[in-house]
């Protein structure tokens, strides 16, 4: 039975606000496994399994989804199945744009779906196809930024709205906003240029010292029960977090003890951590907590599918860390100086070595769809393909549920 593997990347408005997921898909070139597929039958099977099995609801939380779409795809008529509402169907750039092509995006705007041109290059007959578009992509790492204003240039005289992609800094961000970009997809936000050193509030050092202190191995519950104490904030926060709907407790939880006992210590230490980021986070976009959460959950439920519980813990807190830089606005290797942390997490993180590498790394990829290199190190972990799917799959879903209901 073939797999797919399914992925997904924010798209965010002026605000940094997550606004829809384009839903990426993989054909894997691995040994013995993530067989190599065609597009069409890729999509194809993408659009069968989740999209009709899970519900493309609950794959993006309720936001819109953009599919790409081959040409086979496009002339099969598959995508008038789908949920105009829910989908964005994306044009690919290399689907050759003529009469067939031109008509089934004239069917599928007058069943309500908006379309998006992928990639947005000035090729023949792409003149035909820009009444019919909703949405423009830019790609500004192929692209010059003398060239990208000709095209918007050339593109105000349409009913178009543009969508910045791959971008990688902030300012590439600012640049497109310039240009009148209304949306931005990349990595900018997981992967920003420190551009200065910022300054923190004095509120979010006491916070990261906490984090700090509590990471301690050696640190006794008592210790660590009257440090949270000590902030009224955080308490309030934790106990917030216990009781919501995420837990499921059928008591009350009124005190840090109690949270102890229902956690255990390493959940705790866990949580802590959680509550302590999304505290600092400040308004930074809340698509880096879903990230966070989705590497952090994916790692460990990798761990847990081969039998490796003991690594959960701390490799759900290593996801966690891994966006602590664009949380606090400073480089992450210092940040993790900082904190007594376990080494292997700074390992992982910053020289991709250790027990926990290729677990964190093999999440990365993923999120990339980078499955070559999926594919290696699910080989070396001995997972198999079903299970890197299966597990990233909960690991969306769980974050969407927490997120929405723990916090």
């Amino acid at each position: 039975m073939e797999r797919i593997y399914l992925g997904r990347q924010p798209i965010f408005d002026r605000k940094k606000r997550t606004v829809a997921y384009e839903l990426l898909y993989r054909s894997g070139r691995g040994k013995n496994a993530f067989p190599d597929i065609d597009g069409d039958r890729a999509t194809t099977q993408v659009l069968y399994n989740l999209l009709y099995g899970m519900g493309v609801q609950e794959v993006t939380g309720g936001r819109q989804a953009f599919v790409n779409m081959t040409r086979g795809l496009l002339l099969s008529g598959i995508a008038k199945n789908l949920d105009p509402a829910s989908v964005v169907i994306e044009v690919l750039e290399n689907v050759t744009i003529d009469d067939q092509v031109v008509r089934s995006c004239e069917e599928l705007r007058e069943l309500g779906f908006r379309l998006a041109l992928d990639d947005f290059v000035v090729q023949e007959g792409v003149e035909r196809l820009l009444p019919l578009a909703s949405v423009v992509k830019l790609d500004f790492m192929a692209d010059s930024r003398e060239r990208l204003k000709e095209v918007v240039s050339m593109l105000e005289k349409y009913e178009v709205e543009l969508l910045a992609e791959k971008i990688e800094t902030e300012e590439d961000f600012q640049d497109a906003l310039v240009m009148g970009c209304v949306y931005f997809q990349g990595y900018f936000f997981a992967k920003p240029v420190i551009l200065e050193r910022n300054e923190l509030p004095a509120a979010a050092w006491s916070h990261l010292k906490i984090m700090g202190a509590i990471q301690r191995p050696e640190m006794e519950v008592d210790e660590m029960t009257e440090i949270i104490a000590s902030d009224p904030g955080l308490t309030y926060k934790l106990l917030q977090l216990v009781n919501s709907a995420a837990f499921g407790f059928e008591k009350k939880v009124s005190s840090i003890q109690q949270a102890l006992v229902l956690l255990g210590e390493k959940e705790l230490r866990r949580w802590l951590t959680f509550v302590i980021l999304n505290s600092i986070r400040g308004d930074r976009p809340q698509e880096i907590m879903v990230l966070a959460c989705t590497r952090g959950r994916f790692a460990e439920l990798l761990a847990c599918a081969i039998g490796r519980e003991h690594l959960a813990p701390v490799l759900f807190l290593t996801g966690l860390l891994s966006m602590l830089g664009v949380i606090m606005g400073r480089p992450l290797k210092e940040l993790l100086s900082e904190l007594p942390l376990d080494k292997t997490i700074a390992q992982a993180l910053l020289e991709r070595k250790g027990p926990l590498a290729p677990y964190y790394y093999l999440v990365y990829s993923y999120e990339r769809g980078q499955m070559d290199v999926v594919a290696r190190l699910a080989e070396a972990l001995g997972i198999d393909e079903e299970t890197v799917g299966k597990c990233y799959i909960e690991a969306v879903r769980w974050t969407d549920s927490f997120l929405l209901h723990g916090v």
